[in-house]
Order: C-alpha cells, then sequence, then structure tokens
C-alpha cells in the first residue's frame, strides 16, 4: 500500500511536469532569438542568464526590458522565471508535500525553514505574475505569451500558498476542502478560516479565486494540480473531478469579488458558521454559500452557515445546494437563527422552492424564515448602510443604536429580538 501511493504521486507528478516543460515558468531553460531592437536585446541576454543560472542578473535584464517596453510579455514571462529561480522554488517539492500518504495536508509538516522560504518567494514571483496577468487580460501585452501558457504554473504557487496560510491557522483547517462524490461537487467550508486574522483569511480566498481563474484559463492543465492540493480525490475519474473543479471556480471569484468590493466588511463574508450575527441584520448564520441572496436584505454569501450543513447536488454548469442538513452536535441543535424563540425549526433550514432548477427558474432563493420578515431601506434605498451601523455598534458600554432603532431602521430579524436578546448579541464581539 505504501509503495503504490508513492507510485500513484510520481504518477501524478509525472503528469504534472509533462503538462509544464517547455514554454512554463519552472523550465529554467528556454531560448529566445536576438534581434536589433533593444528590449529584444535584453530579453534575449536574460534568457541566456537563466541557462546560466545568473538569475540575479537575469531580473535585472528582463527589468530593463519592461521598463524599454511594459508589454513585452516575454520580459514579463522571463522576470517570473528569473524571481522563482532566485528563491529556489521547485515544483517537485511544492507537489510532494501537497499530499502526504493518508491524504492530509503536507504542508503542516513542512520544515519552517521551508516554509519561509516558499512563502516569500511565492509572494516575489506573485507579484510579478499578477501583473502580467492584469496587463494580459486587459490587453496590454503584445500576447507573445499569453495567462493560459502560465496557468499551471500559476496555480501550483496559488495552492502552495493557499496550504501555507492554511499552515499557520492550525491543523484542523486541512479539512477546508473536501469532494462529494455523489454530487460530483468540491465543497469548500469557510470556518476552517476562523483562526486566522481577517486579512489573511481575505489573502486566503485572494490566493483560491487566482487559482479558479487560472483553472478557467487552462482547464485540461490545471484540473491535475486541483487534484494534487484536494485530499480524498485519487480515486475520483478525471472528468468528473473536472467537471467539479470548473463547477465552482465562479462562486470562489465572487467570493473574492465581495472582498474586494467590500473591503471594510470582511469579516461578513469570512466569518461562516460562528453563531454571530456578522453583518448586522439581526439574524444569525442565515446565509449559505450558493451565490444567491437567501435572506432578502440585499446581500450575497454574508453571514454564512459552514460548508458541513450544506448538500450539494450538480445543476447546469455550476454547483448549487440540493438541501441543508444540521450536523449532529453543532451549535444548531440550538441555535435560533431567525431570533424568533425557536431553535432547529424547517424555515431556517428549508427553501421555499426546494429543487434548485425551480429556484433558479423562479429567481427565489429565499428560505422559507425570509416569508417574514422585512428589510427597511436605508438611506437612498440602502439597507446595507443600515446593517453596518449595526454591526459596527459593539460596545455594550456605549451603545449607538438601541434595538428600537434596529427595529425601525433595519428589521429583519431583530423584530424579534426582547430586550435580554438583545443585550446577549453584544457577547463575543471585540
Amino acid at each position: 500500500m505504501r509503495r503504490a501511493k508513492y507510485v500513484q504521486f510520481f504518477a501524478l507528478a509525472a503528469l504534472i511536469a509533462t503538462s509544464v516543460v517547455g514554454c512554463n515558468i519552472f523550465n529554467p531553460g528556454g531560448k529566445e532569438h536576438i534581434s536589433d531592437d533593444d528590449t529584444d536585446a535584453l530579453v534575449y541576454e536574460g534568457y541566456i542568464d537563466i541557462q546560466k543560472s545568473e538569475y540575479t542578473r537575469a531580473a535585472q535584464n528582463f527589468s530593463k526590458a519592461l521598463k524599454a517596453d511594459s508589454a513585452c510579455s516575454k520580459a514579463w514571462y522571463g522576470l517570473a522565471k528569473a524571481v522563482l529561480n532566485q528563491y529556489g522554488l521547485n515544483v517537485f517539492e511544492m507537489l510532494k508535500y501537497s499530499k502526504t500518504e493518508n491524504n492530509t495536508n503536507g504542508f503542516m509538516t513542512m520544515p519552517d525553514a521551508a516554509v519561509e522560504k516558499y512563502r516569500v518567494g511565492i509572494d516575489t514571483v506573485l507579484k510579478v505574475l499578477d501583473q502580467f496577468i492584469d496587463r494580459d487580460t486587459t490587453d496590454r501585452t503584445d500576447k507573445q505569451i499569453r495567462f493560459s501558457t502560465v496557468a499551471n504554473s500559476y496555480t501550483i504557487l496559488q495552492l502552495t500558498n493557499v496550504a501555507i496560510l492554511i499552515r499557520k491557522a492550525n491543523s484542523e483547517a486541512e479539512t477546508m476542502f473536501s469532494y462529494d462524490g455523489s454530487s460530483n461537487q468540491i465543497a469548500i467550508d469557510w470556518s476552517s478560516l476562523h483562526n486566522l486574522p481577517t486579512d489573511e483569511a481575505v489573502q486566503t480566498i485572494t490566493a483560491l479565486a487566482s487559482s479558479a481563474e487560472a483553472l478557467k484559463a487552462d482547464p485540461d492543465n490545471t484540473f491535475p494540480i486541483f487534484r494534487s492540493f484536494l485530499p480524498g480525490t485519487d480515486t475520483v475519474p478525471d472528468d468528473e473531478f473536472r467537471d467539479g473543479a470548473l463547477a465552482v471556480t465562479d462562486q470562489i471569484i465572487n467570493m473574492s469579488d465581495n472582498l474586494t468590493n467590500h473591503p471594510d466588511r470582511a469579516e461578513v463574508f469570512i466569518r461562516a458558521g460562528n453563531g454571530i450575527d456578522d453583518d448586522g441584520d439581526g439574524c444569525i448564520d442565515e446565509e449559505v454559500w450558493d451565490g444567491q441572496d437567501n435572506d432578502g436584505d440585499g446581500e450575497i454569501d454574508e453571514d454564512q452557515r459552514p460548508g458541513s450543513v450544506l448538500v450539494y447536488k450538480s445543476h447546469t454548469s455550476r454547483r448549487a445546494v440540493a438541501a441543508l442538513k444540521i450536523p449532529e452536535g453543532s451549535i444548531y441543535e440550538t441555535l435560533d437563527i431567525d431570533m424568533n424563540g425557536v431553535a432547529k425549526e424547517t424555515d431556517e433550514w428549508e427553501f421555499i422552492y426546494a429543487a434548485p432548477e425551480d429556484r433558479e427558474s423562479q429567481k427565489n432563493h429565499f428560505l422559507k424564515f425570509a416569508m417574514k420578515i422585512n428589510f427597511v431601506p436605508g438611506p437612498n434605498g440602502d439597507m446595507i448602510k443600515n446593517k453596518e451601523l449595526a454591526r459596527l455598534d459593539k460596545d455594550i458600554n456605549n451603545i449607538q443604536y438601541d434595538l428600537a432603532w434596529r427595529k425601525i431602521n433595519i428589521g429583519g430579524c431583530w423584530v424579534n429580538y426582547s430586550e435580554s436578546d438583545f443585550i446577549n448579541w453584544f457577547q463575543g464581539r471585540n
């Protein structure tokens, strides 16, 4: 069994290595034709320097080439290769640590010195690649080399970055990813990020979104990389895993967009399943991660329940929530989500339309309890502004917006609160 696991790993490594030779930043070679143009000459010299392992000088030549012509894709590509080699980042070492024999996050046992090398090196090379990808996707390069060319390398770097961030949280966070064979879906449980500081949790989601973009750009080459970082998928057929990986990409990207568009409200989206009203609407863990507004407050995927409560099924080209379940022994055995005095009631756990296709056709993704609450539009019809005032009013010794104000100006689940419920709301805020 032990030998079979190693054979399986090296077979996967060989597959990925085959996909990353040639035009790839992990391949140290690469010869370019010289020309009379200064930029071309600098690029040519840079690739010669890489072949001679003169990576610092190569980076200097590529940087000069970009200063002369920032649209030169070969210079961006070469600079990324040079920086990667400066830090000694090795694709096979990354893949070795992506899984251990028991399908856990091998980066948990990686030596601290190696972790720091990869952390700094990956951060540095991603700064180069992110600039290149931004220019490539906005038509500001010569397009001789494209995002799809480096998508597989970029995915390895981003997923390694995620693994290192998860390692920093705690060992339990390796359960963030799972694969549901019955629905052919990859599941992500954002509650695994609870032990990360907010900025690092945001970095993790941003890195996952970047990996998702790479998967969309070149799915054939990048989906084996996703598999190598995802425990429990060794026996999943390639076509099924590829479809499952693609199905989750848009929702990961949407989550990242939420954080980009509302940087001051990051905790509203990342503190899934904590049993606290994170967005100021009085409801507790009311949303599910489905890319839809489930309670009618105008926001999507905020104040979520953890992934462990979701039952997914395949639906057209994206994943969909088929049903919700209450994990045995979880806080949801006693948690009153809409604060109406009844915990674990079906209205909090059932959609108005049970089937995902019906929710889609009716354009109604509300849970049943949403039919019993109403939200009051705030200034200029923006109810989120008043929710934000309530969310930030955390000091029980200096309450700025009392319960009466919240009932009148927000509505939502606040209308179900008693004064004692309101006092209890402040627990765990700071």
